[in-house]
């Protein structure tokens, strides 16, 4: 079924094709440049949907409205929110329509996605723009226990808090897995990633790569992940997030906590190994690392490397800008991107207040002044013949996780596959 070159306007519930699917699934739809404007809930095929949504196109704008008294939320490309008791699936969707939303819960695919759904291979070419909170280039927000898998989008994707180039903030105990996004990112505060904006406790993010310019203008901005969070406030709450196997291409520019990979993490134990940066961080507050822009509460970096620049005011780092709260371990990771800025700048890590453990990580020589930013110590600043030997070595005492290749990172060590 297809839809051309129309126009559709409610207060809630409107879509391209339909405005509220009860059931079932949907295929094989499409909304040809037909404009979708609402209050609430608008989708260029559905507005609301309790079923699958398989195969299907926009290429539509969608729109807000203002009502007095009503807050605007959850538009998306294909559908605004979906809901479902059930297993349901979105799969195979693409949009190329522009989203110009207002209030919280906007996506390329999907604004909000609630229990019962899985998203896959959709695809989000269209611009974002939102003057509002949990945008995304697939999705604005997703709740628990959702995976989400060979998601990629290309569009600009703007907002103002919790701004994400696949996702802008997904709740607990999620699964990311292979998404990419090249799109440029843009927050007008913080939480703002590359992949995801905000990510919650007990989740897992693997395989994902931004190659897109990510900026914030507050707290937390990360190539992958702005930020780690938890809402507990139980010290023994130890349901882990892992990122695992994540690249960051392109620069990341921040104010404060600003990295790589992640702009930070609160939540305990919060885990990122086998990822590296190739993208230069400019943080101009402070806590600019080359993985990690500010960790916390026994968080662990293992196996991570950074290639580019660290340009800090305060607190940067060639890993880690600031470890805080509970012991880190940072170990087999190495840096050779230099590290500026005015106080505390380190090597490895700028800031540590909590007597972080440092295992087996070095950084080029003439790179920074001392290892850690408020320490005393040159110990880890080593030439490349002693990291493409000795480091590895070390790091692969019990398992192979590194290797050389000349013709590969100009011969710099890479993880292995």
């Amino acid at each position: 079924m297809t839809i051309i070159d129309s126009y559709i306007e409610g207060k809630t519930y409107a879509g391209g094709i339909t405005g509220f699917l009860l059931s079932g699934e949907m295929e094989n739809c499409h909304n040809k440049n037909t404009t979708i404007t609402a209050i609430q809930c608008g989708g260029g095929i559905v507005g609301f949907s309790r079923g699958s949504l398989n195969n299907c196109t926009n290429s539509g704008s969608i729109n807000y409205k203002i009502a007095e008294g009503i807050t605007s939320n959850m538009f998306g490309g294909i559908t605004g929110s979906a809901y479902s008791s059930d297993s349901r699936i979105i799969k195979n969707c693409i949009n190329n329509g522009t989203i110009n939303g207002a209030g919280y819960y906007i996506g390329g695919i999907i604004g909000m996605l609630q229990n019962g759904f899985t998203i896959t291979k959709c695809t989000n070419n269209g611009l974002v723009s939102a003057k509002g909170y949990n945008i995304g280039g697939v999705a604005g927000y997703i709740k628990a226990s959702i995976d989400i898998s060979e998601c990629n989008n290309t569009g600009n994707i703007n907002g103002i808090n919790s701004v994400g180039g696949v996702i802008g903030i997904a709740s607990y105990s999620n699964k990311i897995v292979e998404c990419i996004n090249s799109g440029i990112v843009k927050g007008e505060k913080g939480r703002i990633g590359g992949v995801i904006g905000a990510m919650g406790w007990n989740s897992f993010v693997e395989k994902c790569e931004n190659n897109g310019n990510v900026s914030g203008k507050e707290e937390y901005t990360g190539g992958i992940i702005g930020i780690i969070y938890t809402d507990s406030t139980d010290p023994s709450d130890k349901e882990i997030t892992t990122v695992k196997k994540c690249i960051n291409m392109s620069p990341i520019y921040g104010v404060e906590a600003s990295g790589g990979i992640i702009g930070g993490a609160t939540q305990y134990g919060s885990t990122i190994e086998l990822c590296y940066n190739l993208g230069e961080i400019t943080c101009t507050n402070g806590g600019a690392g080359g993985i990690a822009g500010k960790i916390g509460r026994s968080s662990k970096i293992h196996n991570c490397y950074n290639m580019k620049n660290i340009i800090g005011n305060i607190n940067a780092g060639g890993i880690v800008g600031v470890s805080y709260r509970s012991k880190c371990n940072i170990k087999n990771c190495y840096n050779i991107g230099s590290v500026s800025g005015e106080l505390r700048i380190g090597g490895i890590l700028g800031y540590n207040s909590n007597s972080s453990i440092i295992e087996n990580c070095y950084y080029l020589d003439g790179t920074a002044e001392l290892d850690i930013g408020n320490g005393t110590t040159k110990n880890l600043n080593k030439n490349k013949e002693f990291i493409t030997n000795d480091f590895i070595a070390n790091a692969n005492y019990q398992e192979d996780f590194w290797k050389v290749d000349p013709a590969k990172n100009d011969g710099w060590p890479i993880l292995s596959e």
